[in-house]
């Protein structure tokens, strides 16, 4: 499963007994749990999130680098953050199919990502054809409307626990 964390959420060292909190409500293993922030996130208090990140990371909760591609895209992230999971972004993953320049793009990102022992998650997959292109291109997960839409909470738990 993986969450978002806004860049607020972020910033509050509190967010950490929130996620604890939940992952025992709902009885999730940790690591089964995928914490996702973007590089702005990381950019604006480095010293609590360098502390929420080692919390989160020793509780055993994985770490995404969600949007990669787009923004600041800093390879020194890389080496300051323990993530183990780039999230390819969707403007790639939408034009994957008619632009070779995005294909390029995609299987750089994949390339590095493998380099670097991390996994790769496409997001806004919405097509067979799309999730076919993918895998060619070395990307083993994704997630999009193909699968499932966004959902609150409870229906997410609900959906999990119908699939185990």
């Amino acid at each position: 499963m993986s969450v978002n964390l806004s860049s607020r959420q972020f910033r509050d060292f509190s967010i950490v007994t929130g996620v604890e909190q939940a992952m025992w409500e709902a009885g999730l293993d940790p690591r089964r749990l995928q914490v996702e922030v973007t590089e702005s996130t990381l950019i604006f208090d480095s010293s609590t999130a360098r502390a929420v990140v080692s919390r989160l990371v020793d509780m055993g909760v994985g770490l995404t680098l969600d949007d990669f591609g787009t923004g600041y895209s800093s390879l020194s992230y890389l080496i300051q953050f323990p993530f183990d999971t780039l999230k390819i972004d969707r403007s790639f993953v939408d034009s994957v199919l008619r632009s070779e320049t995005s294909e390029k793009v995609v299987r750089s990102i994949v390339g590095l990502a493998e380099s670097m022992d991390l996994g790769t998650v496409a997001e806004g997959i919405e097509t067979l054809d799309q999730h076919d292109r993918l895998r060619a291109l070395g990307c083993r997960q994704g997630q999009g409307y193909l699968y499932a839409p966004p959902m609150p909470s409870d229906e997410a738990i609900a959906w999990i626990l119908e699939r185990r």
